[in-house]
């Protein structure tokens, strides 16, 4: 398949695919008659490539597993690591996310305790300068 097809089924830029080329994170395969084309491989990594971006991977810990793999090293040590940072960065903005919503919800209560009081939001939204 042409790299625009690629783009298509992965709903992925070609700008982005160049990139991800340039980076080796894939590779076309060169016909006889000069071009390039892309196979099921080229497809499952994409694919792969965009997955583990949603995650919340980076680029740069992507392209250290698929070197690693390619060079018949098994990724899992490296993959290991990588998934323990990225429940630790999760843990910590749960943790984030539960302390903006107890200061939302104390916020609500003050609002519904006292409705006909004029409301000072800047003096209670402290709040604000954790997110």
């Amino acid at each position: 398949m042409e790299m625009i097809e690629l783009a298509e089924l992965t709903d992925t830029p070609v700008s982005t695919l160049r990139y991800f080329e340039s980076l080796n994170l894939f590779t076309a395969v060169v016909t006889l008659d000069g071009q390039r084309v892309y196979d099921e491989q080229s497809l499952r990594q994409i694919r792969f490539i965009r997955k583990a971006q949603r995650l919340g991977f980076s680029l740069d810990g992507i392209q250290q597993l698929i070197l690693r793999s390619r060079a018949g090293q098994t990724p899992n040590p490296m993959l290991r690591q990588l998934l323990q940072h990225k429940i630790t960065e999760l843990d910590e903005r749960m943790a984030e996310i539960q302390n903006l919503r107890r200061s939302l919800s104390m916020t609500l209560q003050r609002l519904d305790k006292h409705p006909e009081r004029p409301y000072e939001p800047l003096d209670d939204l402290a709040w604000i300068d954790r997110i």
